[in-house]
């Protein structure tokens, strides 16, 4: 999933010039085309800052598919707009989907994985992230010498990605969302509590040195202090 902002992003570079002659009566193209590059991140940044508090409200994995179906739509929309300012808002809108895909889909993989199979992935995960850009960057450059607009053909990877978070079921282990409280444990299962058998033994042990404590104590420590002691006692 984090690749996506590495396609979305290197697919551009390599067509610049070419959308800058495709827009000749565009003001400022010169100026503005860079946009087209890096408005998908700077929209990112902007959504990641929200992600957290629409997950909360709509849930993880719900938000996830809806921000890869934005992405599905919005990130291809470029190959048929025929104005440049419907083309920054497209990149724009990815952008915004990226920043609801990477968060949950960062998020879910602690949910369902932890320890070294979590590190695993997240290393799996660096690792395809940088040669997917590779393979990105070659073929969109191809693709560009024949027509710039196919440059943003690989974004079509999001509809298959769609349609496997749609089809695949999530892991069993369900996710424990941040605001959730855990059930406090049974009685019956806490040490030191009456009912536990690992609390059984050391409160009997307790209580029996209490008794054999009390039994060699004088009578004046068992009994009220205004009665005087057994002379019985002081004999012993």
């Amino acid at each position: 999933m984090p690749a996506m902002i590495v396609v979305t992003i290197v697919v551009a570079v390599p067509i610049l010039p070419a959308i800058v002659r495709a827009f000749p009566d565009q003001p400022n193209i010169a100026k503005l085309v860079p946009l087209v590059a890096v408005l998908p991140t700077l929209a990112l940044a902007l959504t990641s800052l929200a992600a957290g508090a629409l997950d909360g409200m709509v849930g993880r994995r719900r938000l996830l598919i809806l921000g890869t179906a934005l992405f599905a739509v919005s990130a291809i929309l470029p190959i048929w707009l025929t104005s440049f300012m419907l083309i920054l808002v497209s990149r724009a809108v990815s952008g915004l989907a990226l920043g609801v895909m990477i968060p949950s889909a960062v998020a879910l993989t602690g949910d369902y994985y932890s320890g070294a199979k979590l590190q695993r992935w997240l290393g799996a995960q660096s690792g395809v992230s940088a040669v997917v850009g590779v393979l990105a960057a070659a073929t969109s450059g191809a693709l560009g010498e024949l027509n710039w607009r196919y440059a943003f053909l690989p974004l079509i990877a999001g509809a298959p990605l769609l349609v496997g978070l749609v089809a695949v079921r999530a892991p069993g282990t369900q996710p424990t969302h941040a605001g959730r409280r855990r059930r406090p444990a049974r009685a019956e299962n806490r040490p030191g509590r009456p009912g536990s058998a690992s609390s059984d033994w050391p409160s009997s042990a307790r209580r029996s040195s209490t008794r054999r404590a009390s039994s060699l104590a004088p009578c004046c420590m068992r009994r009220r202090w205004d009665r005087p002691c057994s002379p019985a006692w002081g004999s012993r």
